[in-house]
């Protein structure tokens, strides 16, 4: 009797667990999408005649496909790119350079916070190097 509870408990568990690790693959999937998205938004922008604009979209490109590589380094780029292309019209590219924006802002952030914790207390950047 105790037996039989404890396989049921356990089956009970790993079906719990399934619809857990679909979940993940499907936001996984998602996460790669709006990555491959953000980063045609960003390469579209880095063609652009202001020299600032261009530069930064430069940089957030690196950075989306930066994500895309990390989750998947053997990841072949162009065809995702082409397999997205259709997803995507100049509204969507418009409504996707705020998102990318907003989500690089926040990145930014971050990365000013550890500039700051390096800055303090004695840290590395708290003088100039000799």
């Amino acid at each position: 009797m105790m037996r039989n509870m404890a396989i049921g408990l356990m089956m009970t568990a790993v079906a719990g667990m399934l619809p857990m690790g679909a979940a993940h693959a499907r936001d996984a999937a998602l996460t790669r999408q709006h990555h491959v998205q953000c980063l045609i938004a960003t390469v579209t922008l880095t063609g652009s005649e202001d020299p600032d604009l261009s530069r930064n979209a430069y940089m957030a490109s690196l950075f989306f496909a930066g994500q895309l590589f990390g989750s998947n380094p053997t990841i072949d780029l162009p065809q995702a790119v082409k397999a997205e292309l259709p997803r995507l019209d100049a509204e969507k590219l418009e409504t996707l350079a705020g998102e990318c924006g907003a989500e690089l802002a926040a990145r930014g952030q971050q990365l000013s916070a550890v500039e700051q914790a390096l800055a303090e207390d004695g840290g590395p950047l708290a003088s100039p190097a000799p």
